[in-house]
């Protein structure tokens, strides 16, 4: 070993030979730069741990849908709850340390200056650029450098995971800890008190028609609990439509062997996959090539795709060409859904605002945003071949129903059986009438 205090892998292998050597002798000092001092590894995995374990969401339901068959939610008089709007933004853990973390413990590459900005303890929140602009502030925080589109980013703070007590004295100390910071990019989320059933639908509409997602509900003292909580409630509306299912992709992980994802078409000509509300059943035998289903959606991209869409059933009651004849009706009568643009989109003040927000803050959010939008460009994706090899096909679905296909001729095995009998019964009319 070197002179002096072994470090790295050294240091490991000493332990691992003398297992009474203490921590304290063999662990590497933290290095510093430029006066700041790194994170260590045990830190660094704390954080993420953390972050892996935020407090999450159930779905509400009203009272009278929860004794309906098939209704999923958490049913609950919303009166005396605590209420805030819906942020369509990024989830994002601040350990305190300087590190900034997604949901799934994924680090954020946000710059310096940002940091700074943030007060010295555990922070939950929203990274946020403001009513539909969720693709925008995805494309800036997944960056891994950081440029100047982060000027308009916000990071809207609702919660302090590691400050024990109620969620009234939690939301005082984060009022308290953010108020000393001299930054408008870190703000804590309005809350206010429901005080029924009939607020609660007014504000949503009022959401709704500011273009923002929804309502979150948060009951009244409450703790911070690290998994998924009856006592954080979200409150969002969804559409349903009719899709063509075209084809298929393969599952992975436990889906391996069986359908993962449908691939769909809209009236108006958009693919799109639908990858969720599928049962075991459903996804061994799925829906079949030309069939008809009906899923749900929460809103659609600037493109006009549907986002978040969730199978809901197989359509066997309506055809396609009926699919399009009402969707025309709905084009001519200026309701098109999947319009380029359909979901609202209000004014840049009001896009930029957050519901029951002060005015004072409100004002800071509208003042401090940078409006400079970057071109996007889209690159076709080239598959890599070689000279000289022509890679099989071999398709993994049949060629006639979405079920899964182990053989190589293009169809299934039910389909190749159905084949048959279908040649076979046209033998036996041709033999019928010719004797």
């Amino acid at each position: 070993l070197p002179h002096g205090r072994p470090s790295g892998m050294a240091a490991c292998t000493l332990r691992l030979h003398n297992p009474n050597a203490t921590m304290t002798t063999l662990r590497r000092s933290p290095r510093k730069t430029k006066g700041v001092r790194k994170a260590t590894l045990i830190e660094k995995l704390t954080s993420r741990a953390a972050a892996q374990g935020v407090m999450l969401a159930h779905k509400w339901c009203e009272p009278g849908e929860s004794k309906r068959k098939g209704a999923k939610g958490v049913a609950v008089d919303p009166k005396g709850w605590h209420m805030s709007e819906k942020l369509d933004g990024l989830r994002a853990y601040y350990d305190g340390a300087g590190g900034l973390f997604t949901r799934n413990g994924n680090r954020i590459c946000a710059p310096q200056w940002f940091i700074d900005c943030l007060p010295e303890m555990a922070l939950d929140g929203e990274l946020w650029c403001g009513r539909g602009r969720f693709q925008e502030c995805v494309s800036i925080c997944r960056r891994t450098k950081p440029d100047e589109r982060w000027n308009s980013v916000k990071y809207m703070v609702f919660d302090g995971p590691e400050i024990s007590g109620k969620f009234e004295k939690r939301l005082k100390k984060l009022k308290e800890a953010v108020s000393s910071c001299p930054s408008t990019h870190v703000l804590v989320v309005p809350f206010i008190k429901c005080k029924g059933l009939p607020h609660l639908h007014l504000s949503l509409d009022s959401v709704l028609e500011k273009g923002g997602e929804g309502i979150m509900l948060r009951e009244p003292g409450s703790r911070y609990e690290r998994r998924r909580s009856k006592a954080l409630l979200k409150v969002k509306n969804f559409f349903d439509e009719e899709a063509l299912v075209i084809g298929s992709h393969k599952g992975t992980g436990r889906n391996e062997l069986v359908m993962g994802a449908l691939i769909c078409e809209l009236p108006n000509g958009t693919h799109f996959q639908v990858g969720s509300g599928f049962t075991d059943k459903d996804r061994v035998r799925p829906p079949k090539k030309g069939s008809v289903i009906t899923f749900k959606f929460q809103e659609t991209t600037r493109d006009g795709v549907p986002r978040f869409p969730t199978f809901q059933r197989a359509r066997k009651d309506v055809t396609w060409e009926q699919v399009k004849a009402e969707f025309k009706k709905k084009t001519i009568d200026g309701a098109n859904p999947f319009a380029s643009g359909a979901r609202k989109v209000c004014s840049l003040k009001r896009r930029h605002s957050v519901l029951w927000a002060d005015r004072a803050d409100d004002t800071k959010i509208r003042n401090n945003d940078n409006n400079n939008k970057r071109k996007r460009t889209r690159r076709s994706e080239k598959p890599a071949t070689m000279p000289g090899l022509v890679a099989p096909h071999i398709p993994w679905a049949c060629d006639k129903c979405t079920f899964l296909n182990p053989m190589t001729n293009g169809i299934c095995a039910m389909c190749a059986a159905r084949r048959e009998l279908g040649k076979l019964r046209d033998l036996r009319e041709s033999v019928a009438n010719n004797s």
